[in-house]
């Protein structure tokens, strides 16, 4: 096969698009391409413009792909392209890949807008402010530590500007800082903070004149990933929405608040020269109120709990994102402010409110009875609201209370953030009465803050949850497969109003040639890992997957796609990204299968296949297929993606040079709950390279295996005393029980095993037994042979049989801890 020649072609791909390319196949895996920054990073709706990346092993990208519908990328130089985007195209976020040899990278923001727009030089004198008119767009970056950006402009008196910059945003290193100065030199008005740490500075002019706009660093740093957006506005500048929901499939009126919308300000200032929030009305009609499962807005993992509905303000450069809810929300007036004044509330039911005034508490009334079930779930910060809330439930007389919620704390299995700052819990009530609910605000500053809007939700348990994809740990941000191989991305359940069952995922379509089997979130658990298998002819090329979940009595949900992202802070971060993209390329060395259903061999009940159960043990066998034969290295083997409740550290073993098939086993815990789970096998080993002195580590993955554990009949446990080191030649005796559990009382009959051999186990002889009625107490003899392998007997336990009616029906094991020395 043959490269691609790239000077004289350019690529594209829209959010449907499918983009094909060929590479030289390879058993080595070539790094995925790297982009550390876009400049620009915003571009014109109409316009086109020459955009720079910077990062690593963009020399051998051959596609650039967009998620903008209609963008189009055509190739100058190494890392330049010129950037057109249709007249269509509805500003806001979105992302920019490169993909290559070595597969697809992590996406990166890119932003539209429908300003003229404007690239600040790399040349620029400190000492002579770049000449700027209103109502631009600057695409800049800070090159070098203690860098500042002057842009210089004109404007009339009483002139309304805003000054907004966006960096963090757009996953920028730079922590961004404005001023504003006068023609003198004398500072007039600054901001390192209104969007999260974005600056936004809101003016108006005192005078006729020549003034200044100042872009920093916070800490003066500065290079090629320190780029930024900063938007000189003086047209409608909106910036969130009253109510901060509004109802599904139904016409609406909301109040849209930002600057230069209206006449009448929403807050005044005793600063003259400060712009203030002013509002517009917007109505929605009743098909248009639809959730919007991919609006061009930036959001966060949390997020993905939230349908948004994303309203375009007249006249504006950006959206407006407010929550699509199940009901029409009540307004949270300015008098519920004390016990006394609380709002009655009704159940189901949803209320919207500010937090606008110097009053940090809004207080609510609930009827309740005793035992009623209630869920309380606030929507602030996920609304992009600068909150941080406690929801507090009182007694009646507001003075005494009874349980509290706060924040909602990520995941600790998690490989993103998933919490956020809006409470979040259940309740139930002592007594019949009437209680009280009180919202506090507890991040108050030193002035009232119009942004801080919330809806307050109070529901029954009404099961719900969403399910985020994501890159692996370790996976560049991006997924990608080999021809021949598999990739593992993680799943992320986000679990609602008590919601704790299993949660299927599957993909809704696939292309010809690649397979993504259906894996299982298992009950109480909120991670499992997906795989996507190529065939070994797969060309290289960018492929789109659409996912779906589903639980019972539930329904149906679309799973989100997430990748990292930095920005100016030192955690790592999530977002949403609006196209499920994964990319092939190379050749897999490795093919790992497992399989954790293979029946066994029983000396009394014949041919079983393996059954689970709390307290049991799963044997996974798996089989490695090399590409290069001749290269038989060891293989080390382990679970990946398990449920947090089964992993333990010792879950290892280890397929010898020059074998191809081994076993894994695991345990269940006696408390495991009944459901459907899904995990995978990982195989580290070593390939030959161009160097035959220094193969290459690789890592490969099975197929997901998937167990459904059923309740247990019984249980069993060995003797805590039972000898853990034997000679050979010796003889040793294992008391053991297995208690009845779920009513059974039939006949069980235990043995030694190890995985796929039961009685006939390697150096250990060992005489089953079988007891019946109310017996659950057993001992069994055990010989080790005199030529027994030496070292620890792997997996080895005792399998347990129960029988009903002569039928072999339930299964059960407990883990042995045996050596065998001279």
């Amino acid at each position: 096969m043959s490269t691609i020649d790239m000077r004289n072609m350019a690529w594209a791909i829209t959010c449907c698009g499918v983009v094909f390319a060929t590479f030289p196949v390879s058993a080595q895996a070539e790094s995925p391409p790297v982009i550390a920054s876009v400049h620009p990073s915003c571009v014109t709706a109409g316009r086109s413009v020459e955009v720079e990346f910077s990062g690593s092993g963009l020399e051998a990208v051959t596609m650039i792909v967009s998620s903008v519908p209609g963008g189009n990328f055509e190739r100058i130089s190494p890392k330049r392209f010129r950037v057109a985007v249709p007249e269509s195209a509805r500003p806001g976020y979105y992302d920019v890949r490169a993909f290559g040899a070595g597969g697809l990278s992590a996406p990166v923001p890119f932003m539209v807008s429908r300003r003229a727009g404007v690239v600040e030089p790399g040349d620029k004198s400190v000492a002579n402010p770049m000449k700027i008119g209103l109502d631009q767009t600057i695409s800049g970056r800070i090159l070098a530590a203690g860098e500042t950006d002057r842009y210089e402009f004109e404007t009339r008196q009483g002139q309304g500007i805003v000054f907004e910059c966006y960096a963090d945003r757009i996953d920028s290193r730079m922590r961004a800082v404005l001023e504003l100065f006068d023609a003198s030199g004398r500072r007039i008005a600054a901001n390192r903070g209104y969007f999260g740490v974005d600056p936004l500075i809101g003016w108006v002019a005192p005078a006729d004149g020549r003034y200044e706009i100042r872009v920093h660093d916070l800490s003066f740093g500065g290079g090629p990933d320190f780029v930024y957006r900063l938007d000189v506005d003086t047209g409608p500048r909106p910036e969130f929405a009253v109510p901060g929901q509004v109802a599904r499939d139904q016409k609406s009126q909301v109040r849209i608040l930002g600057r230069n919308l209206g006449s009448s300000a929403v807050s005044k200032s005793d600063a003259p020269e400060r712009l203030s929030l002013t509002s517009t009305n917007f109505e929605i009609a009743a098909d248009q109120a639809k959730s919007i499962i991919e609006p061009p807005v930036n959001r966060t993992i949390a997020q993905s709990a939230v349908d948004f509905l994303a309203i375009d303000v007249p006249n504006s450069h950006a959206s407006v994102a407010v929550r699509a809810g199940e009901y029409v929300p009540k307004t949270a007036g300015d008098r519920c402010i004390s016990p006394e004044t609380a709002m009655e509330i009704a159940c189901p039911g949803d209320i919207s409110g500010q937090f606008a005034d110097k009053n940090f508490s809004r207080w609510f009334a609930l009827n309740a009875k005793r035992g009623e079930v209630f869920r309380f779930e606030v929507f602030s910060e996920r609304l992009g609201a600068p909150t941080d809330l406690r929801l507090g439930l009182f007694d009646p007389t507001g003075n005494r209370e009874l349980i509290g919620f706060e924040d909602v704390f990520d995941s600790p299995h998690a490989p993103l953030p998933t919490g956020h700052a809006d409470p979040d819990g259940s309740w139930i009530a002592p007594a019949d009465g009437r209680f009280l609910i009180e919202l506090r605000e507890t991040k108050a500053g030193p002035e009232p803050d119009p942004r801080k809007v919330f809806v307050l939700s109070v529901r029954r348990d009404e099961p719900d949850f969403r399910v985020v994809a994501m890159p692996s740990a370790g996976a560049s941000g991006a997924i990608n497969v080999q021809a021949g191989g598999r990739a593992t991305f993680d799943l992320v359940a986000l679990r609602r109003r008590g919601y704790e069952g299993p949660i299927r995922v599957y993909a809704q379509t696939l292309p010809d040639g690649l397979s993504c089997p259906d894996v299982w979130i298992g009950p109480e658990t909120d991670r499992a890992v997906m795989v996507l298998s190529a065939d070994s002819e797969s060309r290289a090329r960018v492929e789109t997957i659409r996912l779906m979940s589903e639980a019972d009595g539930i329904g149906q949900r679309p799973v989100a796609m997430a990748a990292p992202s930095r920005g100016a802070s030192p955690v790592l971060r999530g977002r949403l990204v609006p196209q499920p993209l994964f990319g092939i390329a190379g050749k897999s060395a490795i093919r790992v299968q497992a399989d954790a259903h293979r029946p066994f061999s029983h000396p009394l009940y014949g041919t079983l296949t393996p059954k689970h159960a709390p307290g049991g043990v799963v044997d996974v066998a798996v089989r490695i297929d090399r590409l290069d034969r001749s290269h038989a290295s060891p293989v080390r083997l382990s679970f990946e993606g398990m449920s947090p409740q089964f992993s333990s550290p010792g879950q290892i073993s280890i397929v010898p040079a020059g074998e191809n098939e081994g076993w894994l086993s695991l345990a269940l815990p006696s408390d495991s709950k009944p459901g459907k789970y899904s995990f995978v096998v990982r195989a580290e080993s070593t390939v030959p390279s161009a160097d035959p002195s220094k193969p290459e580590a690789v890592v490969a993955f099975s197929e997901p295996v998937t167990i459904e554990i059923h309740p247990a009949a019984f249980l069993v446990e060995a003797d805590p005393f039972t000898p853990a080191k034997v000679k050979r030649g010796e003889s040793f005796k294992i008391r053991y029980g297995a208690r009845r559990r779920n009513g059974f009382i039939g006949k069980v009959h235990t043995e030694l095993a190890v995985p796929g051999i039961v009685t006939n186990v390697p150096g250990v002889r060992g005489r089953g037994e079988t007891f019946v009625g109310q017996t659950d107490q057993g001992v069994l003899n055990v010989v080790v042979n005199p030529d027994a392998p030496l070292g620890r007997v792997p997996f080895l336990r005792l399998l347990t049989i129960g029988v009903v009616e002569d039928e072999a029906i339930h299964q059960g094991a407990v883990f042995l801890d045996l050596e065998i020395a001279e």
